[in-house]
């Protein structure tokens, strides 16, 4: 199901992927559910009545987001405040979606809006110099979570990336920012390892802007507005536990559905999809893109991560990789909404893409030089 050109893939003597094998290697401590519960029931409890809110969570109105606010609150009973990232490519349905979450579950909510002028430049230099506009939004968005926790001292800083995503880079000399997350989670709450996790986080940010802004001043201002400070990090007493709540549940999309609609005002789309996004304008322009920049699309990782897990099989993978119309289809209206928002024009659309793939090509060829049996997992 992945892409043979993936980065940094290999296959052994009987054809099977270092992916594949990774999480074989990995899946009794990945899928000792159990286990996994007892672990986020030390976490939570650990956090509860320290601050105001015991945690808080992102809410982008799509599906994962909106019954993560549901368990926390209803399941685990947890004193919760909620933001949504105005992120400039909101849809309606992901605006009513949040105000029906918010009002059937009595949570807090705001919404937070960047200086648009800094986040335009950091979707534009993602989407210029890789092809992947989603890339602003989920850096940003991540470190905007743990800032904004931080901030408020709230104790706990909960997203709702799913296993499928989580999993889909995970194997030895993986640079993927989320594996030290998983590593962090996977280990008991002690403080010196949720300072660790935090600091990892902020080095991570730190990396990513000063590679997205070539502009000093706007470097300056995107590092006070998103991030902390090294010496208030340093000094802080307490900092903000980083904690991906699906790492310790088990995933079924479709039940998950059910359970929001059953007990929240969510609602699905009419033409609602496995794997499908509709909180976001230009998902089908961003898969457009990162599809033809990439070589392949974003969704082959998540589908062969399902497959890995047993959640689907891989001819139910291939039929629904088939499905996503808009990585071959020029996806018209989206596209124009990421160019009148971006300020990139139709004419630089085939360019990007030539240029991004090229990036690529030569970073998959650089990563391959390295041995990637060589490096561990991070102690997971």
């Amino acid at each position: 199901m992945l892409p043979a050109n993936y980065r940094a893939i290999t296959y052994d003597e009987e054809g099977v992927c270092n992916y594949c094998r990774t999480y074989e290697e990995l899946r009794p401590r990945l899928e000792d559910f159990g286990h996994l519960e007892r672990l986020f029931q030390e976490r939570i409890e650990g956090a509860r009545g320290k601050a105001e809110y015991d945690a808080l969570v992102g809410l982008s109105g799509g599906k994962d987001s909106s019954y993560l606010v549901y368990a926390l609150k209803e399941v685990y009973g947890l004193k919760i405040l909620t933001v949504t990232l105005e992120n400039g490519f909101l849809t309606d349905f992901a605006r009513e979606s949040v105000k029906r979450v918010v009002e059937s579950l009595g949570v807090d909510h705001f919404f937070y809006a960047p200086e648009w002028s800094i986040f335009r430049e950091c979707f534009r230099s993602t989407t210029r110099t890789w092809g992947l506009p989603c890339l602003a939004c989920g850096q940003i968005g991540y470190g905007l979570l743990y800032k904004l926790a931080f901030d408020r001292g709230i104790p706990l800083a909960i997203h709702g990336r799913t296993r499928d995503q989580m999993f889909r880079d995970l194997t030895a000399g993986s640079k993927d920012p989320v594996i030290p997350c998983i590593s962090s989670n996977l280990a008991p709450p002690a403080p010196e390892n949720i300072k660790a996790l935090g600091y990892s986080i902020l080095q991570q940010m730190d990396g990513f802007l000063n590679q997205v802004f070539t502009d000093q001043t706007l470097l300056a201002q995107a590092k006070r507005e998103w991030t902390v400070g090294k010496d208030q990090f340093r000094n802080a007493a307490r900092v903000p536990d980083w904690i991906a709540y699906f790492l310790y549940h088990p995933y079924d999309e479709e039940a998950l559905k059910r359970t929001l609609e059953a007990h929240t005002g969510w609602q699905r789309p009419k033409d609602d999809i496995i794997l499908g996004h509709y909180d976001c304008a230009i998902h089908d322009a961003s898969a457009y893109l990162c599809h033809h920049s990439l070589g392949f699309s974003l969704l082959a990782l998540e589908l062969s991560t399902a497959v890995r897990m047993g959640e689907m099989t891989l001819d139910q993978a291939q039929t629904r990789l088939l499905e996503e119309r808009c990585t071959q289809e020029y996806p018209g209206a989206s596209m124009e909404v990421l160019q009148e928002r971006l300020g990139i024009t139709a004419a630089e659309i085939e360019p990007i893409i030539r240029e991004a793939h090229e990036r690529h090509e030569h970073l998959r060829m650089e990563q391959r030089k390295e041995n990637p049996v060589a490096r561990s997992l991070l102690n997971i």
